[in-house]
């Protein structure tokens, strides 16, 4: 989990440990498209909103060379072969920012990035600026235990970073609303 100290600063990591980070998890070239909008903001308006991507790659097309795992479901065992599911995006969300300002609250984003080994049930994670709170709940989860926690599930933590950033959605738009309603009085 990488974090900035606000909205308008870069994030807390040298480009450099950045970069080796992701050749080290062999991240995909796609995904940085999606950090690439972590630069310095130099004015309220300045806004980008990124989509999303994804890749599903078999290990035998990354070394050349076949590699089975046992699936086992239902109780019957099958070959699969090793593969892995990349999948990055970002995700606007609105926070209370605390200042005195007029408008009290700010744009903020949320990047995504999960590795996802289809044999070994295992994912590797790159999240940067997630919404206040997530951090804890996210550790939280992951403390639970393997096997019984709802966060086992490959999708799980996808699910609760949208519910995350949905929360405060409808008090936005309300504030929106109020502050429409006082303009057009």
């Amino acid at each position: 989990m990488i974090s900035r100290r606000n909205s308008y600063t870069r994030p807390k990591i040298s480009s450099e440990m950045f970069k080796k980070l992701c050749h080290f998890y062999q991240v995909f070239p796609k995904y940085f498209h999606s950090v690439f909008q972590f630069r310095e903001r130099h004015c309220e308006s300045e806004e980008y909103f990124c989509g999303g991507c994804y890749r599903h790659v078999r290990e035998d097309e990354r070394k050349n060379s076949m590699i089975f795992g046992t699936l086992k479901v239902n109780g019957c065992r099958s070959s699969i072969p090793d593969c892995t599911a990349e999948i990055s995006y970002n995700i606007r969300h609105f926070e209370k920012h605390g200042r005195e300002l007029a408008d009290p609250w700010s744009s903020r984003q949320c990047s995504v990035y999960q590795n996802y080994f289809h044999r070994s049930n295992a994912s590797i994670w790159i999240l940067i600026q997630t919404p206040n709170g997530t951090k804890c709940n996210l550790e939280r989860l992951n403390k639970e235990g393997k096997g019984s926690s709802p966060a086992d599930h490959p999708m799980a933590i996808h699910l609760f970073l949208l519910l995350s950033c949905e929360k405060n959605w409808g008090p936005y738009i309300g504030y929106l609303g109020d502050e429409l309603s006082l303009m057009v009085s």
